[in-house]
């Protein structure tokens, strides 16, 4: 590869690196654009990006079976490391019959929960040994950073056997009181499917499924945290209640009620995160919903009552439950975040803005 275009790549993703760009976005016949603090942000100083460039892009970040894997199924995820340093998640694809390509900063290190401001609720995540935790979220809520560090303070705290299962492997742990082996599919093992199931005939305490949340592989999900693990599952669900609906929805209907039993045998908690724009400053805001397993809420799960969890996630803040629109409520009383970005992310918007108004 020319040795030219190399260091243009290198340099123009170092760029994004130095602007902290959450994400790039490479299209033909456009300026790379950078999203920061939220914002589409296109990059003046480049050039307008050619086919060509885009081929050439993929060359360097790209390894041959990945290149071939492009061509066969029209997208290939991966990632590229710039310079031994700088980590980008990489999603290659084709619109309007050209390549298109987007990547996203990953950290370099691995945050702690104390580097992320975040509190016992989250330390909590990591006391559990056995059961099922789900964090759901859109792209860029921030789940993925938050996993990372709830998985270090079990690698930093606990003698555990942790396996990943993702596509791509982001983060990378250093082995501290637990081991920790990191599967990539396509690469240690052919399918999330496959992953799981090695799992199960092996010595592993925790297992952590990133990267696809595919119906397929939620009962397999679903059986592992019932056999003694702690399971953890990330899916871009939009909500608590929509997590729990899209896992039963994964269930035949014949199946329905031994769902519904094992959730409730099962779950210890879900966690629906936002990542928002704040009224002041750069950098993001966190917002999230949080549900606890406990008897009222195994007791609605068994009759199927998954809209009156909202009721008991209300009103058990003492144990470390707390809804998402109660949370955008905490934080424009705070100032943090605007009403009407609040109001935006609001499961119950009208709910919220008669509070807000009140």
């Amino acid at each position: 590869m020319n040795t030219q275009i190399t260091l243009v790549i290198n340099n123009m993703l170092t760029e994004a690196a130095k602007q902290k760009a959450s994400d790039i976005h490479l299209l033909r016949g456009s300026k790379p654009v950078l999203r920061i603090d939220h914002k589409l942000v296109e990059m003046g100083a480049a050039d307008i990006l050619t086919e060509e460039f885009l081929q050439d892009f993929l060359k360097v970040v790209l390894n041959e079976k990945e290149q071939a894997d492009l061509q066969e199924k029209k997208v290939v995820k991966t990632v590229y490391v710039l310079e031994g340093k700088v980590r980008f998640r990489v999603s290659a694809h084709f619109q309007k019959g050209g390549l298109s390509v987007g990547l996203k900063l990953i950290n370099p290190r691995v945050h702690s929960l104390d580097d992320l401001n975040l509190g016992s609720n989250f330390k909590k995540l990591a006391s559990f040994n056995e059961g099922l935790i789900v964090l759901s979220g859109p792209y860029n809520s921030g789940k993925s950073t938050i996993l990372a560090a709830v998985i270090e303070e079990i690698n930093r705290t606990k003698n555990k056997n942790i396996v990943t299962i993702e596509d791509p492997v982001e983060y990378i742990f250093i082995n501290d009181k637990s081991i920790i082996e990191q599967r990539q599919v396509g690469r240690d093992v052919n399918s999330f499917l496959e992953g799981i199931e090695q799992c199960r005939d092996e010595d592993v305490d925790v297992v952590v499924v990133t990267g696809s949340d595919g119906p397929h592989i939620i009962q397999p999900i679903v059986d592992m945290a019932s056999s003694g693990r702690l399971v953890f599952f990330v899916t871009d669900s939009v909500s608590v209640i929509h997590t729990l609906e899209r896992i039963l929805a994964a269930f035949p209907a014949a199946q329905q009620q031994r769902a519904r039993e094992m959730l409730a045998e099962t779950l210890v908690s879900i966690c629906s995160f936002r990542l928002l724009s704040r009224s002041t400053g750069s950098g993001g805001a966190l917002a999230y919903g949080m549900l606890f397993s406990n008897a009222s809420v195994q007791s609605l799960l068994r009759d199927g009552k998954i809209a009156q969890l909202i009721t008991s996630m209300q009103t058990s803040q003492a144990e470390g439950m707390i809804t998402l629109d109660q949370q955008l409520f905490m934080l424009v009383q705070q100032g943090v975040i605007t009403p009407e970005v609040a109001l935006e992310e609001a499961v119950d918007k009208n709910n919220l803005r008669a509070k807000l108004r009140g």
